[in-house]
């Protein structure tokens, strides 16, 4: 673990995996680094492949700020589509 907040129980981790392929986001909130939060979203190829990720991250006491982190990971996960990998 990280921190205190890093996820090390493997059920957890499965529920979170599930929340990512439900959403196509994934937050990290305090799990790195103590006061550091991130939200990242897979960069495709055109056949679908994952092979890289778009990932936003800042001070834990300001990000995701005033939007919520359902907003701000929309905002990751668009921005990651637009962009084109070949």
């Amino acid at each position: 673990a990280f921190t205190p907040h890093t996820i090390t129980d493997g059920a957890t981790l499965l529920q979170r995996l599930q929340l990512v392929r439900r959403d196509g986001y994934a937050w990290a909130l305090e799990e790195f680094a103590a006061e550091l939060n991130s939200v990242a979203a897979p960069l495709r190829t055109a056949d679908g492949r994952v092979v890289a990720a778009l990932h936003v991250y800042g001070p834990a006491s300001r990000f995701p700020g005033k939007r919520s982190a359902k907003a701000v990971g929309e905002l990751v996960k668009a921005a990651a589509l637009k962009i084109r990998i070949d």
